[in-house]
């Protein structure tokens, strides 16, 4: 048996990755959700892009896999909040 650790996927640099990266793709989203046409011209690269730098990240081992991991959280923001506002458009 070995008494080192495991290493740690989360810990501060993914949650403050996390909230940087939630934070500039909601105002994003909230700033331009009235014009749906931009969403899919500025948002969604932008999204795929720091997905990419993220799953980059997160391979690649040490810190950076925490960074890489919260900017993957992250990125899940922008999607999930537009999917929560189509459900509760089609339930009212």
């Amino acid at each position: 048996m070995t008494d080192s650790p495991a290493p740690t996927k989360f810990g501060p640099l993914s949650f403050v990755a996390a909230l940087i990266t939630s934070l500039i793709f909601e105002f994003t989203a909230v700033t331009m959700g009235y014009f749906v046409i931009f969403l899919l011209y500025i948002v969604l690269p932008a999204l795929l892009i720091v997905a990419a730098i993220g799953g980059l990240l997160y391979f690649s081992g040490g810190k950076a896999t925490q960074v890489g991991l919260g900017m993957l959280i992250g990125c899940l923001a922008a999607p999930l909040t537009a999917a929560i506002a189509v459900i509760v458009l089609v339930v009212t």
